[in-house]
């Protein structure tokens, strides 16, 4: 763990957004393994990051989830009985052996463990509260948590869930060095993608699809 993991504070939301072209975040990363969101693939990400898309920052459920998150981790500390803060919506935490791999946390806590630890809010479809019934988190949240806890130098993770607008949901997540030992050669694998202009293998999700009928922009940034 390093505990003084470097961050920089970005500011803005558009000096953010041309910073988060420079490494993968968190929220990525599930798509890269394979575990993501319906509207990610590995080809949607390699596309944003290469500068021949602009990755989607808009739209109902994302503008939900910002309006959600300060009431998701209002509901954190009070299940946690510690208070949650936002250490900054445009910060973002690296480590120096990896600057291509970056986190902008939710959350931290100093837990009833004296543990400082990230809290990530999800703002859950009541068509999906299964996915939460497991003692951990969904896997693909479980991979937000895992990279947003190396990039910041964290043992410890909570996952908040609030499930279909009335329940809400914590999972501890420990860290998990064997976790990390197979996550982050996924993701060093595909920024030498990005790197080299070398595309990922064409998967057969929707978004892939969605994204082979579109036009390119060449550039977007």
């Amino acid at each position: 763990m390093n505990p003084t993991a470097p961050m920089t504070d970005y500011g803005d939301l558009a000096t953010w957004l041309e910073a988060r072209s420079g490494f993968i975040g968190a929220s990525e990363s599930p798509a890269i393994c394979g575990v993501g969101y319906a509207n990610q693939s590995p080809y949607t990400i390699w596309l944003a990051k290469t500068g021949q898309e602009t990755a989607e920052i808009d739209g109902e459920l994302l503008e939900c989830g910002k309006v959600l998150q300060p009431a998701i981790l209002e509901l954190a500390s009070r299940r946690l009985e510690a208070e949650v803060w936002p250490p900054g919506e445009f910060t973002v935490y690296r480590q120096d052996e990896r600057p291509h791999v970056g986190a902008t946390l939710d959350g931290m806590v100093i837990d009833m463990d004296n543990v400082k630890a990230a809290v990530e809010a999800k703002n859950v479809s009541g068509f999906l509260k299964a996915d939460w019934e497991a003692d951990e988190p969904p896997l693909r949240v479980n991979v937000q948590l895992h990279q947003q806890m190396y990039c910041a130098g964290l043992e410890r993770g909570y996952a908040v869930g609030l499930l279909g607008g009335n329940r809400v949901e914590v999972k501890r997540v420990n860290r998990d060095e064997e976790f990390l030992a197979a996550l982050l050669p996924k993701l060093d694998a595909f920024w030498e993608l990005v790197q080299s202009n070398t595309p990922p293998p064409v998967d057969g999700s929707e978004a892939t699809s969605e994204a082979l009928k579109r036009p390119r922009c060449g550039t977007c940034h």
